[in-house]
């Protein structure tokens, strides 16, 4: 009798999205792998045969028939609409299988999802879905074996080999031989990058004498594609040679890649943690920050994601929180938001000239509550795909100024709450911005109370649904030119004004508020106005006007408004129109 192998009971899902539209089951799947009648790759890793066994449900088949790379199991569920999702089985390394009638194995995690023709399907080793009505598995995963070679002339230190792929998702696991001894201490992991990264890991570095050679063995799904790319780090964040790129995944293979190391080629920018996680490692004591590189000084705060290839470390010293990298350049995290935000202590940011932001997307709160500082230079920041900065500088009551002259705001939707509480700016230059995206401004520069005046001439608002309290309490503007602001699709223009007290006329006769719906507190306190065109208002759909025009001119004692006729009636009715110690006169619109 034949000796065979029972492989641990995998829990896989199974989609039904038959025409029918039954509902998504949990299915079981195992398999009874007959030891003497396997083939192999590279003679250790075993494929499907005929005669083999597959559970669905705790019911037995056995496949039928073997065609390429996949083993055929007919009539199993008797529904084309199933797709059954396999894992791995992969031969435990080291292991001796020779004459021996069973196998040990280990038991990868399902590989990633995907959605072909409708139905949930994965590409996993051993895969499995159904074709007419028949259930094919298919074979193992890939295994590429990537041979290193020391010809440097002298001890190289070893940190993490990647390997990308640009047409596929990648996970899996992987071992490595060191010196000519596994090493344990090696690590993987996946992201949605389409790339994997096996990390040497351990109390120690590890370190691959001159003329010796490594080998990795990576095991990953078997996915087709011809673009692959390996690359081989240092701890230092040198890598060696150039990459190996076009190297092949192919369902049942064993590719051996092998890295010639002849000599150091760069040094690579380290990647940085996400804001939020930044922000807390920050101690609240430190009164400045400072970004410092080529610097290979060492601590236990890690401030580096886990596949960067070089190192970040912080440290304290008196006040100042280092963030220091042997690397040449930090690359900042995608999401910086809240970076920074509620360190009231900080008086000070220095990045340097090498900290690179062009991956950002998001800096939603990134210095918001920096009361402390004084000053910022954002010089050097490329915010090209950056698309929220809500609330980024929020609260910093301390600065004074901030040049933005270099942002390139083309991609945000999001500029709410951005200048808010900066009531020290006494000049903010944001004729560069580019706003043609945003949707979002309310309060944008609300509590700017120092400001003078601002230059709002390059702003594209067509896409801007709210302007709630956009300009509130900026109690120093005398002038204000919105001629150019398009309100077509602004539906809330609360506060916009409130409390404006310095401004004495405001020209609105581009303004289109026929979606408008909320004005409430819209003009509230703007006490000196004398001049207030409104000669294109249309308040037909606003359904809160309550405190519209609370104290309006009640410094100067008189003002002029220019609007419709049926624009008057909703001023004098609901809006808190001073009814004593104010002369307002009414002038109706020049038709054009």
């Amino acid at each position: 009798m034949k000796k065979i192998l029972f492989i641990s009971t995998l829990i896989a899902t199974l989609l039904l999205a038959s025409s029918c539209q039954k509902e998504q089951e949990l299915v079981t799947l195992g398999a009874v792998i007959n030891q003497p009648s396997k083939t192999y790759i590279d003679n250790r890793y075993p494929c499907w045969s005929e005669g083999d066994q597959v559970y669905v449900n705790n019911a037995a088949y056995t496949v039928s028939a073997i065609s390429g790379s996949s083993a055929q199991i007919a009539d199993v569920v008797g529904d084309d609409s199933y797709r059954a999702l396999f894992p791995a089985s992969l031969v435990t390394p080291g292991s001796n299988i020779t004459n021996s009638a069973t196998i040990p194995v280990t038991l990868p995690a399902t590989q990633r999802y995907q959605v072909v023709n409708g139905h949930q399907r994965v590409d996993a080793p051993m895969g499995a879905y159904t074709e007419g009505s028949t259930l094919q598995f298919y074979n193992l995963c890939s295994i590429v074996h990537v041979v290193v070679n020391n010809n440097t002339g002298s001890d190289m230190t070893l940190g993490s080999l990647k390997m990308e792929a640009a047409n596929a998702y990648l996970s899996g696991t992987g071992t490595a031989s060191i010196n000519g001894t596994l090493n344990d201490g090696i690590t993987l992991s996946s992201d949605a990058s389409h790339s994997v990264s096996l990390r040497i890991a351990g109390p120690t570095s590890v370190t691959l004498a001159a003329g010796a050679q490594s080998t990795f063995d990576i095991y990953v799904p078997a996915f087709p594609t011809d673009n692959v790319t390996i690359t081989l780090y240092t701890t230092n964040g040198y890598y060696y040679e150039l990459p190996k790129n076009g190297v092949a995944l192919t369902p049942n293979t064993y590719t051996t890649v092998t890295l010639n190391v002849t000599s150091l080629t760069q040094v690579l920018a380290a990647e940085l943690v996400n804001g939020y996680t930044f922000k807390n490692a920050i101690p609240d004591n430190a009164t400045s920050v400072v970004f410092e590189y080529n610097n290979a000084s060492t601590s236990n705060t890690i401030l580096s994601t886990p596949d960067s290839p070089v190192p970040i470390y912080g440290y304290i010293d008196g006040n100042v929180w280092h963030v220091c990298t042997a690397a040449d350049a930090i690359n900042a995290n995608s999401d910086c938001s809240s970076m920074f935000s509620s360190k009231s202590s900080l008086t000070s940011i220095d990045f340097g000239s090498d900290f690179n932001t062009s991956n950002v997307t998001y800096m939603l709160y990134m210095f918001d509550g920096c009361s402390s500082l004084t000053s910022l230079d954002l010089s050097n920041f490329n915010t090209a795909n950056v698309t929220s900065m809500g609330a980024m500088f929020g609260n910093c009551q301390s600065l004074t100024s901030l040049d933005l002259s270099n942002f390139n705001t083309s991609n945000v939707t999001n500029m709410q709450v951005m200048f808010s509480g900066c009531y020290s700016l006494t000049s903010l230059d944001l004729s560069n911005f580019n706003t043609s995206s945003v949707m979002n401004m309310p309060f944008m520069f609300e509590g700017c109370s120092s400001l003078t005046s601002l230059d709002l001439s390059n702003f594209n608002t067509e896409n801007v649904t709210s302007m709630n309290g956009m300009f509130g309490k900026c109690s120093s503007l005398i002038s204000l030119d919105l001629s150019n602001f398009n309100t077509s699709n602004v539906t809330s223009m609360r506060g916009m004004f409130s409390r404006c007290i310095s401004l004495t006329s405001l020209d609105l006769s581009s303004f289109n508020t026929g979606n408008v719906t909320r004005m409430y507190n819209m003009f509230g306190g703007c006490s000196s106005l004398t001049s207030l065109n409104l000669s294109h208002f249309d308040m037909s759909r606003v359904l809160e006007k309550s405190f519209m025009c609370l104290l309006l001119s009640t410094t100067s004692g008189y003002c002029t408004i220019i609007c419709p006729a049926a624009v008057q009636t909703e001023l004098e009715n609901g809006t808190d129109l001073p009814s004593s110690g104010v002369t307002f006169t009414w002038v109706r619109p020049t038709s054009k």
